[in-house]
């Protein structure tokens, strides 16, 4: 007997697929906060992006990837130096990747053999 996703697995499931084109633009974005004649524009849509990710995962239960974003989300709207604030969002995209990796792998499982691993 073949096991289903719940009905949240398969939203997270969803979410998640979505989040994979907007890591890439959030790297963009990241790597534009160095032009001086971008930054401004480009810390507004990374910030924007960002809350909505957050708001978005913690909707469906994703705590992990809701406070990495929440994270970066903060120090894109920051002050302070920009080297250290461009290191903080590249150290937290990476973490924001392995976040939604590690969501996805436990989000595929179905629902019965997740409940049989815990004890």
């Amino acid at each position: 007997m073949a096991l289903k996703l719940s009905s949240r697995q398969q939203a997270q499931l969803v979410f998640l697929d979505a989040q994979v084109q907007k890591l890439a633009r959030i790297h963009t974005l990241i790597e534009k906060l160095n032009s001086p004649s971008e930054m401004e524009s480009s810390r507004k849509s990374l910030s924007r992006m960002l809350d909505e990710m957050k708001s978005g995962a913690s909707g469906l239960g994703l705590s992990g990837i809701a406070a990495t974003a929440a994270m970066m989300s903060g120090l894109a709207r920051g002050t302070g130096g920009l080297h250290t604030r461009l290191r903080g969002l590249r150290e937290g995209l990476a973490g924001l990747k392995i976040n939604c990796d590690g969501a996805r792998k436990a989000a595929s499982k179905p629902a019965a053999a997740a409940e049989e691993t815990v004890p």
